[in-house]
């Protein structure tokens, strides 16, 4: 997909040392206070799945919240109320047919005797897949270059895991450990066991499987510590409970 947007935005990832937003799964967050701003999701003919028509977008659910106006087609604006309801971290809606593309824009709710006029509009993420609870719904937190770190500033992450109820967590990261900086087993070792045991308070019934990094050559040099690494996430892997899949074994 293509994104494009208008308006003022502030953004934040979980890369940043001190994100000025906070974070959810994805990683990412956007936050706008312009009424007159928008955001567009074009999809690719290769990624356009005719099944895919429930939308879920991931939001801040607050009295000041703007609802959402998706132009869909031909047909009136569809209106998403996220000061509505608070009760889960997204707002849903079943569309009659899979979007070629997703036009977002903002209206202040209709309730304007609200005591906290709508001011802002901060989004995590939006997924969109078939309305049945069948098959598989792949997530990912992907930015590029997180460590552990990165992923346990992720403040709202717990809830969302929690409302998505995944049946299977594959915690794949751990490169960005040591790729261009010394491994640290010990800490390397802590940020894993700390991520795994918010997963598992967040999602009890999911199945966890923790892996490691396969061979890295970086550059002009071998990045000899994902073999130490990958013992230290089987260890830790196995006293967790969790299964492992060990990329540095099967590559060799």
């Amino acid at each position: 997909y293509i994104t494009y947007h208008h308006g003022a935005w502030a953004y934040a990832k979980n890369i940043h040392p001190q994100p000025i937003l906070p974070l959810g799964l994805t990683g990412y967050t956007v936050h706008t206070r312009d009424p007159r701003a928008g955001v567009k999701l074009a999809f690719t003919e290769a990624s356009h799945l005719a099944g895919n028509t429930r939308l879920r977008i991931w939001l801040e659910r607050h009295p000041s919240t703007y609802d959402l106006r998706l132009h869909y087609g031909a047909e009136a604006p569809l209106i998403l109320k996220p000061s509505a309801d608070t009760a889960l971290p997204y707002v849903e809606a079943q569309l009659p047919f899979a979007p070629t593309d997703l036009p977002l824009t903002l209206q202040p709710p209709a309730d304007t005797a609200a005591a906290t006029p709508a001011d802002r509009l901060e989004l995590y993420g939006i997924s969109l897949d078939i309305p049945t609870n069948r098959g598989v719904l792949y997530h990912s937190v992907g930015v590029n270059g997180a460590t552990f770190d990165a992923i346990l500033r992720q403040e709202l992450m717990d809830e969302q895991v929690a409302a998505m109820a995944p049946d299977l967590i594959l915690l794949d990261i751990s490169g960005n450990e040591y790729y261009g900086r010394p491994f640290d087993p010990i800490d390397f070792d802590t940020k894993l066991r700390l991520t795994v045991q918010r997963l598992r308070r967040a999602a009890p019934r999911a199945a966890v499987i923790v892996s490691c990094s396969q061979d890295i050559y970086r550059r002009y040099w071998n990045v000899a510590a994902t073999e130490p690494a990958s013992a230290v996430a089987r260890q830790a892997a196995f006293e967790l409970g969790c299964g492992c899949y060990d990329y540095f074994a099967v590559s060799g």
